[in-house]
């Protein structure tokens, strides 16, 4: 079957949002950290700005999966399953917490492929989030669309493990009550991320899955730590790519080969290797 969307492509969507101080704090009680560390006027910490420009869409226009229906701003794809497949941060100035923020969201490309489990489209959404008129962020999103034709469980993939001995490691575990509070945070309904029986009997998981945004920004905020800043220098570039799923209750590990740029980082788990990679460095404008 082939799609044709072009007609969609440069399609755009304006938002405004607040930083909002609480939000910030909340997320980092759910990360385990110590949320009166922000504060008003302060940087938020980096890929925290997935937590914002939330979409407030009423229950009845939700599709069976919990997403809003396609064809507002998203093209109607006419696949039934949609995950996050990776992305760039290009930080290009400080996001102050407190700040109030617009985003603007054109679709930039739509892309058909092949893959191992059917047909695959991927969406490419580009979004510069502003503040007092100046661009902090300018980042690129892609979705990726999928059939309904999936054998349960997870391939293990040689392929996945480690090209090189990490230089450190962080370890984390996203339980029920984690994957619970980032929806919540983010009004996000997918039912990947809570409704056990849908993820197994419907898309053929064998569990809860972890937000693709949760894994991102775990995996550029550990990085931009170990490059010894609380948030994001301007001129700084993260890029990352989901590799595979990763299950509630799973242990996993965010690592990185370097303390200095540039950086490459994985979330891995302990036995089916790589499930998120990226890159941090310094890029000239």
């Amino acid at each position: 079957m082939s799609i044709n969307l072009d007609g969609w492509i440069g399609r755009e969507l304006v938002e405004d949002d607040f930083v909002s101080l609480d939000r910030a704090r909340l997320l980092a009680t759910t990360l385990g950290r110590e949320p009166t560390e922000l504060a008003d006027g302060e940087s938020l910490p980096a890929g925290w700005h997935l937590i914002y420009f939330n979409s407030a869409v009423a229950s009845s226009e939700l599709s069976a999966d919990g997403h809003a229906h396609r064809g507002s701003f998203l093209p109607p794809v006419p696949l039934p399953h949609r995950m996050w497949a990776g992305g760039v941060f290009r930080f290009l100035g400080p996001l102050k917490i407190g700040a109030r923020v617009r985003r603007i969201s054109t679709i930039e490309s739509i892309t058909e492929k092949q893959g191992r489990s059917g047909q695959l489209v991927f969406v490419t959404v580009r979004q510069l989030i502003s503040q007092d008129d100046t661009t902090v962020i300018d980042e690129d999103k892609v979705l990726v669309f999928r059939d309904a034709n999936r054998s349960s469980g997870v391939d293990v993939q040689p392929s996945l493990r480690l090209p090189t001995e990490p230089a450190w490691g962080t370890p984390f575990v996203a339980d029920e009550v984690t994957l619970f509070r980032f929806s919540a945070l983010t009004f996000n309904s997918h039912r990947i991320h809570y409704d056990h029986p849908y993820v197994t009997r419907v898309e053929g998981y064998p569990g809860l899955i972890v937000h693709g945004p949760l894994l991102a920004l775990l995996v550029a905020d550990s990085g931009v730590r170990r490059l010894g800043y609380r948030s994001p220098p301007t001129g700084l570039t993260f890029r990352y790519r989901a590799v595979q799923p990763l299950f509630c209750n799973e242990s996993i590990s965010i690592c990185g080969d370097a303390q200095q740029t540039p950086m490459r980082l994985w979330a891995t788990h302990e036995d089916r290797g790589v499930a998120t990679e990226a890159t941090l460095e310094f890029e000239s404008t």
